[in-house]
């Protein structure tokens, strides 16, 4: 059944895991919060998204990706900056307990004082970190398959 699976891998860099958990602090005008992110998907802003149970008040909100960790889950690669300014490292950690408590694969890399999408210069330790993550994952994923 695993085998089946067409998710292979996973990778979240400098992710909103939650949208409960609020951003470390505003972003520019225009930009999508998790406030914007409800309304759009829900038409309800994040202070109503909850029935009185605390489920969602819609069905579609994605809420908290922790809570969609199960065994099946593909491997994961997690990549944080200390630094970042709209999402801090707590989505992250979230994140990487739910996948360890769910015994998923994953690694879960902090980056000291880089900030919100740091990795996306390509010359960047950060982006090389991403390559060389992403490269064995890859690598460790067909030997997999191929076992």
């Amino acid at each position: 059944q695993a085998a089946k699976r067409l998710v292979r891998a996973v990778v979240a860099l400098d992710a909103c895991t939650d949208l409960s958990l609020s951003m470390t602090k505003p972003v520019r005008f225009g930009a999508w919060d998790e406030a914007m992110a409800a309304r759009l998907l829900c038409g309800s802003d994040i202070s109503e998204a909850a029935a009185a149970d605390g489920s969602p008040a819609c069905p579609q909100m994605p809420g908290a990706v922790a809570a969609l960790i199960s065994a099946y889950t593909p491997p994961t690669f997690l990549l944080h900056g200390t630094m970042d300014a709209f999402y801090s490292l707590e989505h992250m950690r979230v994140l990487a307990r739910a996948l360890a408590e769910a015994s998923v694969p994953h690694v879960a890399v902090e980056l000291p004082l880089m900030p919100h999408a740091s990795h996306i210069a390509p010359a960047g330790i950060p982006a090389q970190l991403v390559a060389y993550a992403l490269t064995h994952i890859l690598i460790a994923l067909s030997s997999q398959q191929s076992a």
